[in-house]
């Protein structure tokens, strides 16, 4: 049951309306929940499937666990959780829960104490998170858990020691709104001022690059999302100016040439892939979109407003 509900969670990430799919691969028919259910909140931000197949929702109001039947809601009344806003889940590699909240700091989930571990930012501490607002987390292979934060730049968790940190990678990179890893576990950036990557391996404190995404106004940088595919490609979403892929030859970052001008009118917020290559985007105003950038044929998820479903972003 869990995978089933995994797939309708993936296919209505950041939906801002109802809707109800009609396409390949999407089923037809959805079970609603919402707080009627036991949910702590409709306004959900993130989720993830960790690997005893439970589902972590965070929402507006709480931070929920799923286990196909019950909802267990953790927040300020039973747990270390200080905050209930959520904005990002991450699960590591040894299966932790990393939890990014909007305005409390970061959390780390422990399976045994079934709690929370602050990370937070201390004022005048260097070795605190720079700042409590957080917006992305990704895990490099050598046991770093990577963490954006908007306005105090980014961040890193050795999690064998829970040591923090900082990197000053420059006033643009402070308002990070996106982060990926790449195979070579250096990072690319997406900040409200265009995309940065910062090579880990260059000697020293590392090298960081800017990358202008072509033909498009200065005040049309902001990225809001960004995602590796299976064949290493990265894709990049933007706040409105569509969505742009990384050209290793060029060194360009290039918009997708297709014919749907929903992809120039709303914020891209998330992006992932499927094994057969289609890029599939979850959008502020228009829903789900699917796109296979190899025939530049575009899907989407069409709307029924006397239908209700429950997830929002």
């Amino acid at each position: 049951m869990i995978k089933s509900i995994l797939n309708i969670f993936l296919a209505i990430l950041l939906m801002p309306v109802p809707m109800k799919a009609q396409l390949h691969g999407i089923p037809n028919s959805f079970r609603h929940y919402n707080t009627e259910q036991g949910l702590s909140n409709n306004w959900v931000f993130c989720f993830l499937e960790d690997d005893q197949g439970f589902m972590w929702i965070g929402t507006r109001d709480g931070l929920n666990r799923f286990d196909g039947y019950d909802f267990n809601v953790y927040d300020e009344s039973n747990s270390n959780l200080e905050g209930s806003y959520i904005r990002v889940l991450h699960k590591g590699t040894d299966n932790t829960i990393w939890v990014g909240t909007h305005t409390t700091g970061l959390y780390r989930y422990s399976w045994k104490e079934d709690d929370f571990t602050p990370l937070i930012n201390i004022a005048g501490d260097s070795a605190s998170l720079s700042n409590n607002r957080v917006t992305s987390i990704t895990e490099s292979s050598d046991g770093l858990v990577w963490v954006g934060t908007y306005g105090g730049g980014l961040n890193s968790v050795d999690t064998r020691t829970m040591q923090v940190q900082r990197y000053d990678l420059g006033p643009e990179c402070t308002q990070i709104r996106a982060l990926e890893i790449d195979k070579n576990d250096n990072l690319w950036i997406g900040t409200s001022v265009g995309l940065y990557y910062f090579d880990r391996n260059t000697k020293g404190e590392g090298k960081i690059s800017h990358f202008d995404p072509e033909n498009i106004s200065q005040s049309d940088h902001r990225i809001l999302s960004l995602h590796i595919d299976i064949l290493g490609r990265l894709w990049v979403g933007t706040n409105g100016a569509g969505l742009f892929y990384f050209d290793s030859d060029s060194k360009l970052l290039k918009r997708l040439q297709v014919k749907l001008p929903e992809l120039t009118e709303s914020a891209i917020r998330k992006i992932t892939s499927s094994t057969d290559g289609k890029i599939l985007l979850g959008t502020g105003n228009y829903g789900v979109l699917i796109i296979d950038p190899v025939s530049n044929q575009t899907q989407s998820i069409s709307f029924d407003q006397d239908n209700l479903f429950l997830f929002r972003g």
